[in-house]
C-alpha cells in the first residue's frame, strides 16, 4: 500500500487514477480547486482518500495538503502533479493574463509539488515525484503557445530533478497521456476516454521508465515526438486545422436547415432565427 499525492484528481484523467488508486487499497490525497466528484467518492473509501481544497498554483495550499498528509501517513510515496488549465488561440490573441494562469498551473504547480515533497521523500530515501506532460510540450503546436510552453517546462524541470535526485532514493518521472477527450486542448478523432487513459496510467504509476505512457502505442508516439518534433507538430497541427474547418462545414449546413424548416417563424420572430 502506497500513500499517494495528486493535484488535479477531481476530474478526467486524475479522477480516474485516483479511483485505480483506491481500488488497489493505496491512500490517496487530491489537491484540486473544485471537489465535488471526490467528496461522493470519499463516502465510498472512507479512510483512504483525503481532499485537500486548493489551488496547484498556490505554493501555501500545496504546502498545506502535504503537510497534512505527512501528519496522517508519516510520509509520501508518491507525488503526481496533474492539474492542468489551456488556452487554445494563436500567440497574438493569448493575453498576458492567460499565459501567466496556464503556466502557473502547469508548471508553477509541478515546481511546488516538487519543493515541499522532495525534503519529505529524501528524509525517507525513497518515493517518486511524476509530471503528467504533453507531446506538444516536445513538438510544439499551433494555438497552443501557452499550453505547450507550459508542459515543455515541465518535461525540463523533470531532467534537471532525475539529475539531483539521483543517489538519494527518489527518482522522477514524465507521465505521457495520449490526447485524451476531457483533457486535451485540441479536439481530434482519435482522442482517448480519460476513464482509460488515467486508470493505465495509475497501474503503470511504479514502472521503472522514465517516461511512463498507457502502454506500447503511446510509447511509439512519445519516441516519434522526440526523435521528429517538428515533423510531428506540422502533422498535429495540419490534423487540428481540418477537425476544426470540418466542424465548422457540417455545422453550417445543420443551422440552414434548421433556419428553413419553418419559414413562417423568421417573418413572426426574425431576431432569433438569426441566430439559429
Amino acid at each position: 500500500m502506497a500513500s499517494i499525492i495528486i493535484t488535479g484528481g477531481n476530474a478526467g484523467i486524475g479522477y480516474y487514477m485516483t479511483r485505480q488508486f483506491l481500488e488497489d487499497g493505496h491512500c490517496v490525497a487530491v489537491l484540486d480547486v473544485d471537489t465535488d466528484r471526490l467528496e461522493t467518492l470519499e463516502l465510498e473509501y472512507a479512510g483512504s482518500l483525503v481532499i485537500c481544497a486548493g489551488d496547484a498554483a498556490d505554493e501555501a495550499d500545496v504546502a498545506r495538503c502535504l503537510t497534512k498528509v505527512n501528519g496522517l501517513w508519516g510520509g509520501v510515496d508518491i507525488a503526481i502533479h496533474n492539474a492542468c488549465v489551456s488556452v487554445v488561440a494563436p500567440f497574438d490573441k493569448t493575453s498576458e493574463v492567460d499565459i501567466k494562469r496556464v503556466h502557473e498551473v502547469n508548471f508553477g504547480g509541478a515546481v511546488n509539488l516538487a519543493r515541499w515533497t522532495l525534503p519529505i521523500m529524501k528524509r525517507q530515501k525513497f518515493g517518486r515525484i511524476c509530471f503528467v506532460s504533453s507531446g506538444v510540450g516536445v513538438t510544439g503546436m499551433d494555438g497552443l503557445s501557452a499550453f505547450a510552453s507550459s508542459k515543455g517546462a515541465v518535461e525540463a524541470l523533470a531532467r534537471c530533478l532525475r539529475l539531483e535526485c539521483a543517489g538519494t532514493g527518489v527518482s522522477v518521472h514524465l507521465l505521457h497521456p495520449p490526447l485524451t477527450c476531457s483533457d486535451s486542448p485540441v479536439t481530434l478523432r482519435m482522442t482517448a476516454a480519460p476513464e482509460r487513459v488515467g486508470r493505465a496510467l495509475a497501474r503503470r504509476i511504479e514502472s521503472r521508465g522514465f517516461i511512463i505512457t498507457t502502454g506500447i502505442k503511446q510509447r511509439l508516439m512519445v519516441g516519434l515526438a522526440y526523435h521528429l518534433p517538428g515533423r510531428m507538430g506540422r502533422l498535429m497541427s495540419r490534423a487540428a486545422k481540418r477537425a476544426q474547418e470540418n466542424g465548422a462545414s457540417t455545422a453550417k449546413p445543420d443551422a440552414e436547415r434548421r433556419a428553413k424548416v419553418e419559414p413562417s417563424d423568421a417573418k413572426t420572430a426574425p431576431s432569433r432565427s438569426a441566430y439559429i
